[in-house]
């Protein structure tokens, strides 16, 4: 009998599995001792750290740096769409601009096929009447 992974017991004991998943691995557990059991497990382990858990308040000066910080965070001001898409624009310019300036020169392969091209349409010129 295939028996699915811890991980996927695990993930069916914290309800992490989509719903087709999770009812055949039910299916599976409640016909296997032994996955049964694992999960029981995995369930008993889960009310402990539950229970032991205490909530825990954070301190109030904490709260308050947080949320001061937040409030900086939106207070801040933000590229407009406008002005993003015109430094998009720029860059852009500037990297064709670069491009031709530097010399996009043409490789060995891509100027032998320019002179072949020009030979046919030179060819092609002077066969017409």
């Amino acid at each position: 009998m295939n028996h699915p992974s811890p991980e996927a017991l695990l993930d069916l004991a914290l309800d992490l599995l989509p719903p087709s998943e999770a009812e055949g691995l039910r299916r599976h557990v409640e016909e296997c001792p032994r996955c049964a059991a694992a999960c029981a497990r995995l369930a008993e382990e889960q009310e402990v750290l539950r229970e032991g858990l205490a909530p825990h308040t954070p301190p109030p000066e904490l709260v308050g740096r947080v949320r001061s910080a937040v409030a900086r965070e939106r207070a801040r001001p933000r590229p407009t769409r406008r002005a993003q898409w015109l430094a998009a624009a720029v860059v852009l310019i500037a990297a064709g601009m670069g491009w031709v300036l530097l010399g996009a020169r043409p490789t060995p392969k891509q100027q032998l096929l320019m002179q072949v091209r020009r030979s046919e349409l030179l060819a092609l010129q002077e066969e017409r009447p």
